[in-house]
């Protein structure tokens, strides 16, 4: 998404995904008008997340020190609204003027951004636009950026983590993808789940299941798919809650989804895929946009990443705005 709190344009970047349980790193590198996989990795947050996150970024030599990176939960803010049509500085400012009525933030110093969508194919001609709203504590920012300086590395961008999805559905825009698809994250402590309409978000939510709900083995959850160890009615609850978030949308919107794409470290949990599918009465695939860069790089990258594709694809969507700017 164009959205975000910083930005310039870089040959090489990295996209840094803050989980719950682990931080990914991707990084992406542009020559001419392609983009290439140069690096990715992961490191459990562990007790020392400072540690862990400087040992994360500076073991990898990545020829970029550019990182964009991610704020969510509930800290951070996405809203739709709309305003009249308007130049990009006069509608920030007209979102400042309403982010009392917008955002659920009081008392507290936010750090915010907008940007204007196209309209949905459904809705009337009219004189408004949709536009959407990113907004974040402004400490909680901080917090991160802070960080990522103590690391060695330079922040470039601030985005909602959520919409590293949205950036990652971007990179591969093949012209027989459905029309409107809802992406589904599954984190280890919450999911978010975003409607898309020909690539544009029209809703988003988040709650608090993920894949620590439902299996008992996170670590090896982030490699590969393990049978029986999930748990039967978390397994149940988390697909149902998707599924209803999934038919909320729909209902909000106008619009009819025509397949989820599951994604996340969670989507990985052995059973995730057939409950949702059976709850929403939708194909629901398992999404991973790590694969397309991957196999256009080299064997080793290849053996490395396994399965745990699925885990990067919001660090993935985050490195993407290279080709976004």
């Amino acid at each position: 998404m164009g959205a975000g709190f910083h930005f310039k344009r870089p040959r090489r970047l990295l996209g840094l995904d803050f989980g719950a349980s682990s931080f990914k790193v991707v990084e992406l590198t542009r020559v001419g008008a392609e983009v290439h996989l140069t690096g990715f990795d992961a490191s459990p947050v562990g007790d020392d997340p400072e540690r862990a996150l400087t040992e994360l970024l500076q073991r990898g030599g990545y020829a970029s020190r550019e990182v964009v990176l991610a704020v969510g939960g509930r800290s951070a803010c996405v809203r739709y609204a709309s305003f009249p049509r308007m130049p990009q500085d006069e509608l920030l400012e007209a979102v400042r003027l309403e982010s009392d009525r917008l955002l659920p933030f009081e008392d507290t110093a936010i750090t915010l951004d907008c940007q204007e969508l196209t309209p949905s194919r459904g809705a009337p001609d009219e004189e408004t636009v949709p536009v959407l709203v990113a907004a974040c504590r402004t400490d909680f920012v901080e917090e991160r950026v802070d960080a990522v300086l103590r690391a060695g590395f330079t922040p470039t961008a601030v985005d909602v983590d959520i919409f590293g999805l949205v950036n990652a559905w971007s990179l591969d825009p093949s012209a027989e993808r459905p029309s409107v698809v809802a992406l589904v994250d599954v984190g280890s402590s919450r999911t978010g789940v975003v409607l898309l309409e020909d690539g544009t978000p029209r809703f988003n939510r988040e709650f608090g299941q993920g894949s620590l709900d439902v299996s008992s083995s996170p670590s090896a959850v982030m490699q590969a798919p393990i049978a029986g160890t999930s748990e039967p009615n978390e397994l149940d609850a988390l697909a149902r809650e998707i599924a209803l978030s999934v038919e909320y949308a729909e209902h909000n919107e106008g619009l009819v989804v025509e397949e989820i794409h599951l994604t996340g470290g969670g989507a990985l949990i052995d059973g995730l895929r057939v409950r949702l599918a059976e709850e929403s009465r939708k194909r629901v695939e398992l999404w991973d946009p790590m694969k397309l860069l991957v196999q256009a790089s080299d064997e080793t990258s290849l053996l490395e990443l396994g399965e745990r594709g699925p885990s990067f694809t919001v660090a993935l969507g985050l490195a993407a705005r290279l080709v976004a700017a």
